[in-house]
């Protein structure tokens, strides 16, 4: 087994705990880095662990509707013109978060993204808008674990608007936006 001594001249105040400035306090045998293998693995263990703790991503999910049926987000955002769920097929939506809940820019419709863990292949989503009441929903598919949905602002006047959503009859938090800048 070979050994590593280690002498200290000027030993960081941090050695001094863990016995490396063993020389410079005028001992005779140096100190053996293999009588700190265990503390240095250990050490090197909490790291690794805080390391991975602090880079994993927790994400919480918005609602448990089922063992089979989870609901991870529901986001507000924009759709450019042409590219949204009544347009195109679902894998080339091109969904922009609006994380501000501001719809202003022209050449968009506005909507929302669901995202689900699930292995049913449709599942029943009602929406409804301003406090109206919940319509009768319909069977959506969810295309790589999305929903989309979106609506045109055309007529619908500035100020604070929301959104409801049902999902299998559960209700999810109520989406709020606010509409600015639209000549109606």
């Amino acid at each position: 087994m070979t050994q590593i001594a280690i002498y200290a001249t000027n030993p960081h105040p941090a050695c001094v705990y863990c016995g490396l400035y063993a020389m410079a306090r005028g001992h005779s045998r140096p100190f053996i880095l293999e009588t700190m293998r265990a503390p240095i693995i250990m050490l090197a263990f909490l790291m690794l662990l805080n390391f991975a703790s602090t880079t994993a991503k927790e994400t919480k999910p918005l609602k448990v509707i089922a063992p089979d049926l989870i609901v991870e987000s529901l986001d507000f955002g924009k759709y450019p013109d042409g590219k949204d769920s009544h347009s195109v097929k679902p894998r080339s939506v091109n969904f922009i978060p609006v994380p501000s809940h501001v719809a202003s820019s022209e050449g968009y419709v506005y909507g929302y993204r669901l995202k689900l863990k699930t292995t049913r292949s449709k599942v029943l989503l009602n929406q409804a808008f301003d406090k109206s009441p919940k319509g009768s929903g319909w069977a959506a598919k969810p295309t790589d674990g999305f929903i989309y949905e979106d609506w045109p602002l055309d007529g619908v006047r500035n100020g604070k608007h929301s959104v409801s959503v049902w999902v299998e009859g559960v209700a999810l938090p109520t989406l709020v936006y606010t509409v600015k800048y639209r000549y109606n």
